[in-house]
């Protein structure tokens, strides 16, 4: 075939056998000249011959810069023989496609990886085997990394999600209407009333209404039975060895990205304790202003962030080809000589560059949070002052599991979640200067309930002169697991506790006249499944309690939001 002024050929469904026999199947991809070329190894789930559209990750694109591009089944999927198992086995598979690829006519022995999302996992599985002949990764969005990081995927709506994208992989390809009517069923399923009496979740009919997936509902359920066993988690390969890895790599990821936080753990377990010089020193990071995807838009739910925001006026493709010549041909490449950490600054809507995450120049700064013990509501009296004052001590609010505070996947225009009496929101006065908050945020909160178990989630928002609040970040916090996932430990009913919740990373410009928001809820329904306060195994109760929530913000117990700021040169 012919593209441009060059000529490419590919090759379809080249088989290779694993270890233990089984045949994995890839497209091949290659300049038309029978030389060697360095190669790219993409391992994907989703069946490598339904997706039209690959976007920055093209393999045609770096076919024609002078790359082999090897795109392939991952076991179980698409015309891949096995059964396919998230995570587990990507290691050994991947390991041993890397050797196969260097070692075919086409390659010259170097061989990198790239994709985004499962195909961002592939890469960090294979490369905590060390294989001999990969020289770089650069893995987009990739699911895994801590246990804690792991532990969100046993959420109604993850579920969801999985049973849909099982419909799309090549192994359980449906005709166009049984797909509508299935997934017209799981919405079914999904609605709150529906969802909220199937107790407990475990046999509730989200898990066990689709026979026809049987591994799906298999593994969910194990994910369930084995919340607090970490091994069970080592063994999934949720727990990624990151010191483990030895070649640089590029990590990209969105500011509305479901995979940020894994992300960004990665990176920096990477570059703090990566298992070379290379690794510790020579690996970058890009955030932009996306979700999880390959297309890197400009405009997210009616928000326009500018030309710049666009993966194509950024030039993704053109820094991924940069990073491969650079490791694979030693090219010195325009990507390479700019700061190794890129952030789109929201606000401001421009790119900034910093030599790390978080970045160096972050100051924490805290701003409290005060009312006159009625913040309920962001029509409620609660303040965010950047000094301590003397007000009310306590605001509080019922949890009730069977009436939960809403999630949202919107960014634009979430205050209409925050007009509920089980929501508190604290605003700050409208900023008179601008305030560069950067880097990882932070909730410290002193709060008590009726329960032995319950939530706490904070949620950071930007609201605009016309009181329009744009979403940024999140945190959350199951009381059992405050002391870490290793360690659950039960509260008691009645007593004090401070909590310290991260929130995942954030770059934004709260411009002058726009104000600081944090809500303070217990339910983040559906993304993150309710807790029941009962203290019972997640996903095996049959009842629930409503939690009689306390937040203070006196001086003994002083509530507050740390902020990463960084200062504005004029």
């Amino acid at each position: 075939m012919e593209i441009g002024y060059n000529k490419i050929v590919m090759e379809q469904n080249v088989g290779m056998k694993t270890s233990d026999g089984a045949v994995l199947r890839a497209n091949v991809y290659r300049p038309d000249d029978n030389g060697r070329h360095p190669a790219i190894l993409i391992r994907e789930p989703y069946s490598k011959d339904l997706r039209p559209d690959w976007g920055c990750f093209s393999p045609h694109f770096y076919a024609l810069a002078g790359f082999a591009v090897v795109l392939q089944d991952v076991r179980g999927t698409g015309v891949s023989d096995g059964h396919p198992k998230m995570n587990q086995g990507e290691r050994l598979d991947g390991c041993e496609t890397i050797q196969w690829v260097a070692a075919q006519p086409w390659c010259d022995g170097q061989v990198s990886m790239m994709g985004l999302s499962y195909y961002g996992s592939t890469q960090v599985q294979a490369a905590q085997a060390q294989p001999e002949h990969l020289t770089a990764l650069a893995p987009f969005m990739p699911m895994g990394g801590h246990f804690r990081a792991s532990l969100e995927p046993g959420c109604p709506k993850w579920y969801y999600k999985q049973i849909i994208q099982a419909m799309r992989q090549g192994r359980f390809i449906l005709d166009a209407e049984t797909m509508r009517a299935r997934i017209q069923k799981m919405e079914e399923i999904m609605s709150h009333a529906e969802y909220l009496a199937d107790l407990p979740e475990r046999e509730g009919r989200l898990i066990t209404g689709m026979p026809e997936f049987p591994e799906i509902q298999k593994e969910s359920q194990a994910r369930i039975d084995h919340l607090d066993d970490h091994q069970f988690w080592v063994d999934s390969g949720w727990e990624i060895d990151a010191e483990k890895i030895q070649v640089p790599c590029l990590f990209g990821t969105g500011w509305y990205d479901g995979a940020k936080q894994m992300t960004l753990e990665l990176y920096q377990r990477v570059t703090e304790g990566g298992a070379s010089r290379k690794a510790r020193e020579c690996s970058r990071l890009i955030i932009g202003p996306w979700p999880h995807g390959f297309t890197f838009p400009r405009i997210l739910q009616g928000i326009d962030f500018g030309q710049e925001a666009a993966g194509e006026v950024f030039g993704m493709k053109e820094k991924l080809i940069d990073w491969n010549r650079y490791w694979s041909m030693e090219e010195d490449t325009p990507y390479m000589r700019e700061a190794p950490v890129q952030l789109f600054l929201l606000g401001a809507n421009e790119w900034r560059g910093y030599s790390a995450w978080p970045p160096n120049e972050a100051e924490s700064t805290p701003y409290y949070m005060v009312s006159g013990g009625k913040a309920n509501t962001r029509m409620g009296d609660g303040r965010l002052t950047a000094y301590m004052e003397d007000s009310a001590d306590t605001d509080t609010y019922r949890y009730d599991p069977m009436d939960p505070t809403p999630g949202s996947e919107m960014v634009a225009f979430i205050e209409k979640n925050q007009e509920r009496e089980d929501t508190l929101v604290y605003t700050s006065a409208p900023m008179a200067e601008e305030l560069n908050v950067t880097g990882v945020v932070c909730v410290t909160l002193y709060a008590r309930t009726s329960t032995k178990d319950t939530d706490f989630f904070c949620r950071l928002s930007d609201v605009d002169p016309d009181g329009r609040a744009m979403f940024l970040t999140s945190g959350m916090v199951r009381a059992r697991y405050r002391k870490g996932y290793r360690k659950p430990e039960f509260l008691m009913p009645g007593e004090i506790y401070p909590y310290e919740i991260p929130m995942s990373g954030i770059s934004n410009l709260f411009r002058k006249g726009h104000c600081i928001r944090v809500d303070i809820v217990s339910s983040s329904f559906p993304e993150v499944d309710r807790n029941h306060n009962t203290g019972d195994p997640v996903g095996c109760g049959t009842e629930t309690v409503v939690a009689e929530q306390t937040i203070y913000h006196s001086r003994s117990y002083p509530s507050h939001i740390n902020l990463p700021v960084i200062s504005e040169k004029k």
